[in-house]
Order: C-alpha cells, then structure tokens, then sequence
C-alpha cells in the first residue's frame, strides 16, 4: 500500500481520493503502531507525503487548503465523519453548502448524493432532501435530483389502459368495416 500511494503523490499530490487513502493509512498506522526497521522504513518514506502524523490533522490542512472545490470538499468531509462522527453536522454542511464552489458538475453533485444515501454521513434523511432540491434548481432535467412523483393507484391505471385499448380497437374495427 505504501508503494501505492508513493505514486499516486508523484502524480498528483492533491487528488481527492488519495486523500482519503492517506488519511485511512494515518489513521491504521497510528491504532496499530509500526515498531522497528519496518516503521522506521514506513516513517522515512512517508517524510515527504505527509504534512503531519495525525490523521484528524491532515484532513483540516486539506479541507482548508481546497474549501473552495466540491470533489475534495467531498472526500474530506467523508473522512472527517470517519475521524468524529459526532462532528456529522460540519461534514454534511461541508458538502450540502453547493453555492460558489468550483467542480459543481452533474457528476459531482451526484456522487455526494450517492455517498449521502450511502450512508457516508450517517443517517441524515431530512439532509438528502435539501440537497435534492437544491440541486434540483441547479439541474432541473437531471433525473438524479428529481422529486419523487406521487404515488397513483396502479389497479384504476390498468383498467384505464384496457378500456382505452377497447375503444381503440371498436373503432378500428367501425373504420374497416365502413371503409369496405
């Protein structure tokens, strides 16, 4: 895993999800400690990928340094609900407060949806449905942030739909004959 992340870091340093990997990563090195020439090897490759040891620490440098972009806001938030989930109120404002952010595309407002009804923020029903309407007003054709439509009573709509086909087929019938 570590040479994975290695090189994720030279290509890009500040992608999302390799932010959540180092932050996972953090976060098991520090409930499992690494002792000996393994952790001095973990400690010496990691000098120059990490901008500090703890893990709660790291995810506010990020969240500060990219406050501005919905993707990283995105895997920060997650990551810290995993760090404190009693700090769920912050991590969903993060996400939900769409106005003025950069990366506010259909595919991105999506995958926060995605991890909402997910669950990656805890149970936050009343949540979900403001982010849809809000998104809804920003998207209005994407079927994604639609309302659901109410349900009708599927037995009147079956009957309708034969009783339409009858007439349709009566008067097909009234029309071949008159027309001979």
């Amino acid at each position: 895993m570590l040479r994975s992340i290695k090189r994720a870091h030279r290509l890009d340093m500040n992608n999302p999800d390799l932010h959540t990997c180092l932050v996972r990563f953090l976060l098991h090195t520090s409930k499992s400690p690494l002792e000996g020439a393994v952790g001095e090897v973990v400690k010496r490759q990691t000098a120059g990928i990490f901008s500090s040891t703890k893990a709660a620490q790291l995810n506010a440098e990020y969240l500060k340094k990219n406050r501005n972009s919905l993707p990283h806001l995105l895997q920060g938030a997650r990551m810290l609900y995993v760090l404190d989930p009693s700090a769920q109120m912050k991590a969903l404002s993060l996400v939900t407060s769409i106005e003025e952010l950069e990366g506010m595309t259909l595919q991105n407002c999506t995958k926060v949806l995605d991890a909402l009804r997910n669950g990656d923020f805890g149970h936050c029903d009343d949540t979900i449905a403001d982010y849809m309407t809000k998104c809804h007003v920003r998207f209005p054709f994407a079927t994604a942030f639609r309302p659901p439509e109410p349900k009708t009573n599927n037995h009147q709509e079956k009957e309708n739909s034969i009783k339409n086909w009858s007439r349709y087929a009566l008067l097909q019938r009234h029309w071949i004959y008159y027309r001979n």
